[in-house]
């Protein structure tokens, strides 16, 4: 016997039956429009923004050339990167240019730091900053009501291929050839790439002591470095390469590279070569936000 379709009205009458309250279709219709409108894919992040179509992005030996520029956050400060990356003379032809993410925010071109990277075709990963510019660009795109904050008027600036770009932007990065990684935050290990929580990888800076293992902690005055006990945790021998933890500046830990020297602070941005091992910073121009006295993100 050929079973009919299970339909919105079908299926509300037996809601109704079950003593639940019953919509009709129109409403129906309106709710399913409107999430249909809310949202293209399943949210993902801690901020609700989808999932990007490669979480984890691995670049093969063929992928990375001769030289590979790790950058540490940038949070708009469009004019020191300039200079880093004289400095370290880039070259587009030789040189394989990757972010720690955290390109926007603070500083004041962070619609010109997105357009560079996006142009030279270089790689960035997800942070916390280029999460919640997206959720609040998206928001919105699709609601003309909605208020933005007067420090992400900028996004107004950003085209549609822009904002596809950083809805795109991976977790991780990965490249074998250099047994490197790049993340924003911090890696938990003994988990695979696929078990990390987005949240981990954005917000991190701390492991808190527990019976059960290793508990993640975005506060920075609780427990230990999470880049601290890497090495003698993780078994897998890959060096990572994060940025966020401003506060503590430069980390140099054993396979474990912290590059966010806050320069929205007023102090440093800085990268890494591969594979020399090289540092090379510059200073800031000028502070363009106050370091917060309790946490910096």
């Amino acid at each position: 016997m050929q079973v009919a379709p299970l339909t919105v009205t079908r299926w509300l009458l037996f809601l109704s039956t079950a003593g639940l309250m019953v919509l009709s279709r129109t409403t129906v219709a309106r709710r399913f429009i409107r999430m249909s409108s809310l949202s293209t894919s399943t949210p993902f992040s801690p901020l609700g923004t989808p999932k990007p179509s490669i979480v984890h992005q691995y670049l093969d030996a063929q992928q990375v050339k001769e030289r590979t520029i790790i950058v540490g956050d940038v949070h708009g400060c469009y004019d020191e990167l300039k200079e880093l990356l004289i400095k370290c003379s880039y070259n587009k032809q030789n040189c394989t240019l990757i972010f720690v993410g955290d390109l926007v925010n603070k500083g004041p071109y962070s619609v010109e730091t997105i357009q560079f990277a996006r142009n030279e075709g270089a790689y960035c990963v997800r942070g916390n900053h280029d999460d919640s510019m997206l959720a609040h660009v998206l928001k919105f795109r699709r609601d003309a009501s909605f208020e933005l904050p007067k420090w992400y008027e900028y996004v107004k600036d950003l085209t549609e291929d822009d904002i596809e770009w950083v809805k795109e932007l991976p977790y991780t990065l990965s490249i074998p050839s250099l047994n490197a990684v790049v993340v924003h935050a911090g890696l938990v290990p003994g988990l695979r790439l696929e078990e990390q929580k987005p949240g981990d990888m954005c917000y991190m800076r701390n492991f808190l002591p527990s019976k059960s293992g290793l508990i993640a902690s975005a506060k920075g005055d609780e427990g230990h470095p999470w880049a601290s006990m890497w090495s003698t945790h993780d078994t897998s021998n890959v060096r990572v390469f994060f940025g966020h933890d401003a506060k503590r500046e430069l980390q140099l830990y054993d396979r474990a590279i912290g590059l966010d020297t806050g320069c929205c602070y007023g102090k440093k941005l800085t990268a890494y070569i591969l594979p020399d091992n090289q540092l090379v910073s510059v200073p800031a121009k000028r502070v363009y936000e106050e370091i917060k006295k309790k946490e910096i993100s």
